[in-house]
């Protein structure tokens, strides 16, 4: 599997294709069974799990979710002041 990947510098026109690391393999095998990847039941299941039993998630977690969710088109960032 590969990871495209854009440097925080620059406006995102060019990227790198490199191999996904070790650390998030399981993972993007994991979504890469989903239409959209992002919305993974099991993710979308495990974050509502957490809010129900009133469990703050971790960041990691929880950014990662966020991210999945505006790839895939489910929920869109906004700027707020």
């Amino acid at each position: 599997m590969q990871a495209l990947l854009w440097p925080t510098d620059g406006k995102g026109g060019s990227y790198e294709t490199v191999a996904i690391p070790d650390h998030h393999l399981e993972a993007a095998r994991e979504l890469a069974g989903h239409p959209g990847g992002a919305e993974s039941p099991r993710t979308t299941e495990r974050m509502m799990e957490l809010y129900l039993d009133g469990t703050e998630p971790d960041e990691r977690s929880l950014v990662a979710a966020i991210r999945r969710a505006t790839i895939a088109g489910a929920v869109h960032a906004g700027h707020v002041r």
